[in-house]
């Protein structure tokens, strides 16, 4: 492995913080490189179709420009993520014909990176799952980037959610941990009718589990109600396609309808983000699954390019360009032809309009006080849209304050919460002590990836000034060493009513949170995802 000293340090400071979300010039011009696929040896059509995602988000590709211009670049030897992938991204959409004849070795030093950290626990000769090599890419550049970069790459593609559990026999409302995501998922309702589905229906089918309920005392089956507090610039969407009966892995072959545009609807909003008419995305990319079963199977994908046109990508064998709307993309008349709406699984949003100016970094976390409740009836429980994150690692946030009849005195659970807060450059400081809580089930306050030795932390501030209307308001990622005291040494903690909590990253899954399977890719035979060559407006490339 390549000893790297990262984050880089900066050569020079951004001075303008703004960024387009629309290709550059550069990637418009008529002597860029065509959409092409990369090189499969045999099971990596996960990795390229992830890859031909990324490499056609234009926001993404703006971002990454401009920092790694601001930082110092790696040496020959060995590549950090950061610049694997500007090099990648030159060599992929550059003018130069030398180069862009090698950007398959540019992939090279990406895929050798992955490899030695995020990536290094999937086996090269295992099917594996796009979506999750999709989230070990954007975790892996989370590690290697300054502060700086983590929040505007936090900004660009994690959603901020709220969620709790309703009891359906007692309307007992189970406050949730806030979470944050890459991707949502879309779930199929089990009691479909025929037909296709909306993706946007998809999203918003309810979700239920069967869960231990405290005012029951049993178990019973419970309604996920959630709201997205933060949208992010570019929405990731799966598709579940794996169902479980009697543990037994199915995949489902229901097909997805999709559009241009997508809306997300405001029941699925938290007031914070609330839009009159919803909040709008632009459908740039789409990966295909295509398997009989969920255990095997080969990716493909469909990317909108700088000139706004559709292109079909299979690995380095074919290449469809041209197509001018989703209905081309999907359309297939074929001898062996394929119902693609059946084979979507990943989708890639950009938010509109296009051609904004973004501050990244710079905004304030959403406000999630009043986004999770205190057990309490609540009779309009159906009342509630609801929508889906694939599970895995869960950062914590922060919780509504309680229900006043809910206070109780603290305990030997409860953590002393010490802040220091100072103003530079001004004579303002303050001194804060107060007790927050672990909740129930989610294991010690140290909880610390292996590999790390400090624990990360996300906080927000805001400082309002009621005799004057000033506001001050921001958020940071900063790194807590552990330590143990003991218990000697341990003073005394104050009875006092829980009232706040700060935002944490500690992991774990969320208490009865539905499993979200994953459909695994091989290399098939070419026969078994073959696209029409009948259509006229495509021009088939090799």
């Amino acid at each position: 492995m390549s000893l790297l000293s990262l984050p880089h340090p900066k050569t020079q400071e951004q001075t303008n913080t703004d960024l387009t979300t629309a290709w550059a010039p550069k990637f418009t011009s008529n002597h860029i490189q065509n959409t092409r696929g990369f090189y499969n040896p045999g099971i990596l059509c996960y990795r390229n179709s992830a890859i031909l995602v990324f490499l056609h988000s234009p926001l993404f590709l703006n971002w990454l420009e401009r920092y790694y211009r601001a930082h110092e670049s790696c040496g020959s030897e060995g590549k950090c993520l950061i610049c694997g992938l500007y090099e990648l991204c030159i060599a992929y959409w550059g003018t130069d014909p030398d180069k862009a004849a090698g950007f398959g070795g540019s992939l090279m030093s990406v895929w050798t990176r992955l490899r030695e950290t995020s990536w290094s626990y999937a086996e090269e000769k295992d099917q594996q799952d796009v979506r999750e090599f999709m989230d070990r890419l954007l975790e892996e550049l989370l590690n290697e980037i300054d502060e700086e970069g983590r929040h505007e790459l936090n900004e660009i593609f994690k959603m901020q959610i709220s969620n709790d559990r309703v009891c359906l026999e007692c309307s007992q409302v189970m406050s949730m941990q806030p979470d944050q995501r890459f991707f949502l998922a879309a779930n199929f309702n089990p009691e479909r009718s025929p037909g296709h589905d909306k993706i946007h229906e998809l999203l918003t089918t309810p979700s239920h589990s069967m869960i231990n309920c405290g005012q029951c005392k049993k178990e019973t089956k419970h309604l996920l109600r959630e709201r997205i507090t933060y949208l992010p610039e570019i929405l990731l969407v799966q598709v579940n396609r794996v169902f479980n009966v009697d543990r037994v892995s199915h995949r489902n072959h229901d097909p997805v309808k999709l559009a241009d545009q997508l809306t997300i609807p405001p029941e699925m909003l938290d007031d914070t983000v609330k839009s009159a008419g919803g909040v709008h995305y632009e459908l740039y990319g789409i990966v295909f699954h295509i398997s009989p079963v969920a255990q095997s199977g080969h990716y493909t994908c469909a990317v909108k390019g700088p000139k706004g046109d559709w292109a079909w990508v299979d690995d380095h064998r074919n290449t469809w360009t041209d197509l001018k709307t989703v209905e081309e993309v999907f359309l297939d008349e074929g001898e062996n032809a394929i119902n693609w709406h059946t084979c979507v699984y990943v989708l890639a949003y950009r938010r509109l309009p296009l051609d904004r100016s973004l501050a990244l970094g710079l905004q304030p976390l959403a406000n999630n006080d009043d986004s999770a409740v205190q057990p309490t009836n609540d009779d309009e429980t159906g009342k509630s849209g609801s929508f889906h994150t694939p599970t895995g690692d869960t950062p914590r946030g922060s919780p509504s304050n309680p229900d006043p009849g809910s206070a109780r005195p603290s305990s030997s659970d409860d953590v002393r919460l010490d802040q220091t807060i100072r103003l530079t450059g001004r004579k303002l400081r303050w001194a804060v002590q107060e007790p927050v809580l672990i909740p129930e089930g989610c294991g010690p306050l140290i909880r610390i990836r292996r590999g790390r030795r400090v624990q990360y932390a996300e906080l927000r501030l805001t400082l309002t000034c009621e005799a004057t209307g000033e506001l001050l308001t921001g958020k940071g990622r900063i790194s807590l060493k552990p330590n143990i005291i003991r218990k000697s040494e341990r003073t005394p903690e104050p009875v006092a009513v829980m009232n706040t909590r700060d935002i944490g990253t500690q992991t774990s899954p969320g208490t009865g949170l539905k499993v979200i399977s994953k459909p695994q890719g091989i290399t098939k035979d070419k026969s078994e995802s073959r696209k029409p060559t009948s259509t006229g407006s495509r021009a088939q490339s090799h």
